[in-house]
């Protein structure tokens, strides 16, 4: 059986839309991405502690950015899900502390997606 290649998600459906699916792959570089950019953030947010100049305005900006961040990271998980046919309603376990973070992070990172087409659509790769 031949499995054929789709074209990539754009970046605007990868980000703001909960159709489709994503792989392992894509997911840990949506979390490298974060990463790196939540360190810039840190970095930044020293620099203008240190100069003092700004601080609310950066306080706005900052905490704006992470309400779109969580919109966001709610997207990519719920297609991260998706791909393993598994309901987006599932980020609900992460409101369960610690126990609810451990499984959903194994869920997220770690189990395979179903390699054919599922109940949420084609998969991309």
């Amino acid at each position: 059986m031949r499995i054929e290649r789709k074209d990539a998600m754009p970046l605007s459906e990868f980000l703001f839309s909960f159709k489709g699916r994503i792989n392992r792959l894509q997911y840990l570089c949506y979390l490298l991405m974060c990463l790196l950019v939540f360190g810039f953030i840190f970095l930044m947010t020293a620099v203008v502690d240190y100069i003092g100049l700004f601080v609310e305005v950066w306080i706005v900006l900052v905490l704006s950015f992470l309400l779109v961040w969580f919109c966001v990271s709610c997207i990519v998980s719920t297609k991260r899900l998706q791909d393993i046919n598994i309901s987006g309603w599932c980020l609900l376990l992460g409101m369960i502390p610690i126990i609810g973070w451990i499984v959903l992070l194994v869920i997220l990172c770690c189990l395979p997606g179903t390699p054919s087409s599922n109940t949420y659509g084609e998969r991309y790769y």
